[in-house]
């Protein structure tokens, strides 16, 4: 556990603008510090590095996020707190706090073609309890109703990522939850389980775990030690196979090590399996549950044709400037690659990029961001959807899927806290246009990699390509900064060539209590 003391003058602020957090007073902020909660765990949408400080306190930055540790960010109402004390005579608060939830969203697509629609509309409650410094829960529910023109593809409209829902004539009911609890029974280790969302990396997208897709179950452990830190995550995925749920899982290594003060580089693998298969039903395999053994010789000892795939993470942080990046192999054979062949299984990713902040006046402050994204056709997927690297029908990794290079950069203002500007600016390229019912070209990753027509010549861009450049303008004022309550209008436009050529002017906007990553119209 860390104790961090910082004593502050009345005239002292934590800047905390670039995340719209409320401003504390000075008083609460010394003891939110000398009252550290080791088992706090931020919300999905806080990246530490854009957390500015000008105050000498530092967070522990993590490739992992959520991260653990203080986030100052407690909104809603304190219905209970309490100070208690440690064995070492120190003072810990233990409290309470609830909030509304609300989340009204409206979208439209205007083409030549005409106009479509997609909208969701939806409240709920929200709750988060620290009981000492090492216990912490955080549950959000929220019920909702969502509908949208048929045809709609998920990257023009809202997403269709909810964890719970039933068909309901043209439309569909929904529940959302978010559930974590997490355990710090000492500075070595942290345990955590839930139902929310697990990110690895530093851009805006990742290409070994992302958040775009519904929050599912999850079991993680932390282990810290010196340098190191070895996260194990338990994920319990689905999809829909007609009208039925078919279950699979998923067994995540991640080794993260902290080389200097500015440099990391992360480790990951993970295991993809079904609990059902042609011979047997085994549930969650056993061996896949050791948070010491490899996967690629423990899924060959039990004979199985489990989804394995291995990847690195790095970054290199200025201060004001971070570099990051990370590459993910799938399937690799080297003599292929030197060959020039362009075999199918020849499957990876990567990315590459740059984020920065600076503040611009006493009221201004800016944050940015600029990376290129790719994967070779077939990455991700696999024997069928039960192996892929997906959930409810949406990417784990990068929401295009596979066959694609990416540019997406961004930069945003924040002005006194509650106003903010943002523009973005995506330039995607993807091949596999010519895929038809009979076969593929790699880009869909919840179509089988057996429905390849040849084995050789596949390219990132080849066999049909579509071109996409999409800009998009976004504002946002906190409505009511102590619940999160965020109103915001994004419009955009895109301009498509290739397999086909059209302009689409898309508009987004409405009310939401702003506490998780909306993903919506951003790729």
């Amino acid at each position: 556990m860390v104790i961090v003391s910082v004593t502050l003058g009345q005239s002292d602020k934590l800047d905390s603008a670039v995340l719209n957090v409320p401003r504390l007073a000075a008083k609460d902020f010394r003891i939110r510090l000398e009252n550290f909660n080791s088992a706090e765990v931020s919300f999905t949408n806080i990246d530490p590095f854009f957390v500015n400080s000008w105050h000498g306190f530092n967070i522990n930055h993590s490739s992992i996020k959520p991260f653990v540790g203080t986030q100052w960010l407690h909104p809603g109402f304190t219905i209970h707190e309490a100070r208690t004390k440690s064995k070492s005579n120190k003072q810990y608060i233990s409290s309470t706090n609830i909030f509304p939830i609300i989340n009204a969203l409206g979208s439209l697509e205007s083409s030549a073609l005409g106009n479509r629609s997609s909208a969701r509309a939806g409240a709920g409650v929200g709750l988060t309890s620290h009981f000492g410094d090492k216990l912490y829960f955080r549950a959000m529910v929220m019920g909702s109703y969502y509908q949208r023109s048929l045809g709609l593809e998920n990257i023009n409209g809202i997403l269709p990522n909810t964890y719970l829902w039933s068909e309901n004539g043209s439309g569909r009911n929904e529940i959302q939850p978010f559930f974590r609890l997490s355990y710090t029974p000492n500075k070595f280790f942290n345990f955590q389980a839930g139902v929310d969302h697990n990110f690895i990396g530093e851009g805006q997208r990742s290409m070994l775990l992302s958040d775009f897709s519904a929050p599912y179950p999850f079991v993680q452990i932390r282990s810290t030690l010196w340098k190191f830190q070895f996260v194990n995550l338990y994920q319990f995925l689905r999809e829909r196979e007609g009208n039925q749920w078919q279950s699979k899982f998923a067994s995540t290594h991640y080794l993260n090590f902290q080389a200097t003060k500015r440099f990391q580089i992360g480790l990951f693998e993970t295991v993809v399996f079904q609990p059902r298969d042609t011979l047997l039903n085994r549930g969650y395999e056993l061996e896949y549950l050791n948070p010491f053994l490899f996967y690629r010789p423990t899924e060959y000892s039990i004979g199985s044709q489990d989804r394995i795939m291995l990847g690195t993470n790095f970054s290199y942080n200025f201060g004001p400037v971070m570099l990051f990046g990370q590459f993910m192999i799938d399937d690799f054979v080297l003599s292929e690659l030197r060959s020039r062949s362009r075999w199918w299984a020849n499957k990876y990713a990567g990315q590459f990029g740059f984020k920065g902040k600076g503040r611009l006046s006493r009221n201004v402050t800016m944050i940015y961001s600029s990376e290129i994204n790719f994967a070779r056709p077939f990455t991700f997927s696999h024997l069928n959807q039960g192996t892929n690297w997906g959930h409810q029908g949406i990417p784990l990794g990068h929401p295009l899927g596979a066959n694609f290079v990416e540019s997406f950069s961004f930069v945003e203002l924040n002005i006194k806290r509650k106003l903010r500007l943002r523009a973005e600016l995506m330039v995607a390229q993807q091949g596999g246009q010519d895929s038809n019912e009979e076969f593929m070209f790699g880009e869909d990753i919840y179509r089988s990699y057996t429905e390849r027509p040849y084995e050789y010549g596949y390219f990132i861009g080849g066999n049909g390509q579509l071109n996409r450049t999409r800009l998009t303008l976004e504002a946002a004022y906190m409505v009511i900064p102590k619940i999160q309550l965020e109103a915001f209008i994004r419009p955009a436009m895109e301009w498509r060539s290739g397999s086909v050529n059209e302009q689409i002017l898309f508009v987004f906007g409405g009310i939401r209590t702003a506490l998780w990553s909306e993903r919506s119209l951003t790729y």
